[in-house]
C-alpha cells in the first residue's frame, strides 16, 4: 500500500473531510456520514453550500467529497477511511497517523489555527493506564519476555475469548492514543499485546 501524500497547500474537499473526521473523534469511533458532512460544512461553508444558499449545506457536494477520498482507483488516501456499513466511517491505523502528522498543516488550512484533538484528556488516562501497568513495566524490561492472555485482558478489560472485533477495538483505542502522544514504546506493547491476543484466537 502506498502512502498518503502530504496535504495540499489549498484546501480540498478531501482533505477536508478527513479532517473533519479527526475533529469529531473518528481516530477512534465510527461517525455517521451526516454528522461528518455537516461538520465538514461548518469548517468550510462556501465550499460545500448550495449555489443560490450559502447557509445550507449540499449533499452532492459532501457526497462527492467522500467518494474521492474513498475511491480506491484514483485516490491516494482510500486507506486512511475504515467503513461501517454505509453510513458509518473512521480513521484507520494510517489515517491517524496521517492527520497527526500534518495536524498543523490541515488545521492552519482548515480550522484557521491548531485545534487540538477534542480527545487529549481521555488520551492521557488512557495511556496512564497502560504506563503505570505492570504487564507495561515487564514489556520495558525485556520487550521479548512472554505476555500472559490473561494479564492483558485485565488491562484492556476484555475477556480472553471476546470476539475479534471487540479486542480490535480496544486495543485500537490505546494505539491510537499511543499515535496521537508520539507514545512509540506503548505502540509497540499495543503490537505486542495482539500478538498475543490472535495466537490465542488461533488456537480456540
Amino acid at each position: 500500500m502506498s502512502l498518503a501524500p502530504p496535504p495540499s497547500s489549498t484546501p480540498n474537499n478531501p482533505e477536508l473531510l478527513i479532517w473533519a473526521l479527526f475533529l469529531l473523534g473518528g481516530s477512534d469511533n465510527f461517525i455517521d456520514v451526516e454528522e461528518l458532512f455537516i461538520k465538514s460544512f461548518e469548517l468550510a461553508p462556501a465550499r460545500l453550500s448550495w449555489r443560490t444558499r450559502q447557509d445550507i449545506p449540499d449533499y452532492k457536494k459532501c457526497s462527492k467529497a467522500l467518494q474521492e477520498v474513498e475511491d480506491k482507483k484514483r485516490s491516494q488516501l482510500s486507506h486512511l477511511f475504515e467503513k461501517q456499513g454505509s453510513y458509518k466511517r473512521k480513521l484507520s491505523g494510517d489515517g491517524v497517523t496521517w492527520v497527526t502528522k500534518y495536524a498543523t498543516v490541515l488545521a492552519s488550512i482548515y480550522s484557521d489555527g491548531i485545534v487540538p484533538s477534542a480527545a487529549v484528556q481521555e488520551d492521557s488516562k488512557v495511556l496512564r493506564t497502560i504506563t503505570e501497568s505492570l504487564t507495561f513495566g515487564t514489556f520495558l524490561n525485556d520487550e521479548k519476555a512472554e505476555l500472559n492472555i490473561y494479564e492483558i485482558s485485565d488491562l484492556f478489560r476484555c475477556l480472553p475469548d471476546a470476539d475479534t472485533a471487540i479486542w480490535k477495538q480496544r486495543l485500537d483505542r490505546v494505539r491510537n492514543a499511543a499515535i496521537r502522544n508520539g507514545h512509540t514504546r506503548v505502540i509497540s506493547f499495543v503490537d505486542k499485546c495482539a500478538s498475543v491476543v490472535w495466537e490465542k484466537g488461533d488456537e480456540q
